[in-house]
């Protein structure tokens, strides 16, 4: 069950003096501000609590987010891999995947994926990856969509984010194999001169 979804219950349920916060990440903090309240609503649905969250532990100043849920854009992915496998290879490379949206699940756009992860990295990610599928090369462009907005919510772009379109390295290209064989790399085109 997604936060949103949770929290829509908790309503339902007329907790009303019983609030949930999104930390990020898998963290959701369960606050009331009438004294017993919440240790009264969680005894009353105990079993509910358990199939919601993997552990209730009360919060301490160390208790904090190491991941993030974030949406990132796939661009360049061409027709003929344009599938939950590829979706879930990319989103692997930056951690893990969640969700698709329905523009992408429905083929409602074939310019650019959506695709929800959850992520450990603290950077944005704007990356250019190659993908050689039947021995063809392709640039496929990922990148962190850069909203100040909470799901549901309209998206707007961060005053002031910058990006480049391209990420260099010192190294050489690193890359991995998918289970069909097609493989991914960090890489650089050379197609692209703007």
């Amino acid at each position: 069950m997604d936060f949103q979804s949770f929290r829509d219950h908790l309503i339902a349920e007329k907790n009303h003096d019983v609030d949930a916060i999104y930390m990020g990440g898998n963290l959701v903090l369960l606050q009331s501000l009438c004294e017993g309240e919440l240790s009264t609503v969680m005894a009353g649905n105990k079993g509910r609590w358990e199939k919601c969250f993997h552990k209730v532990i009360p919060w301490k100043p160390s208790l904090v987010a190491e991941s993030r849920e974030i949406w990132i854009q796939i661009h360049g992915l061409p027709l003929h891999v344009w599938e939950e496998s590829s979706f879930k290879m990319i989103a692997g490379r930056f951690g893990v995947f969640l969700d698709f949206d329905e523009a992408t699940i429905e083929k409602q756009r074939l310019d650019v994926a959506r695709v929800k992860l959850r992520t450990v990295r603290r950077g944005m990610i704007d990356i250019v990856l190659q993908l050689s599928v039947l021995s063809v090369l392709y640039d496929v462009w990922v990148v962190e969509e850069r909203c100040s907005c909470l799901e549901g919510e309209r998206c707007e772009e961060v005053e002031g984010g910058s990006s480049s379109g391209r990420v260099s390295s010192n190294s050489d290209a690193v890359g991995w194999q998918g289970d069909d064989g097609d493989l991914f790399s960090d890489g650089r085109s050379d197609s692209d001169k703007s």
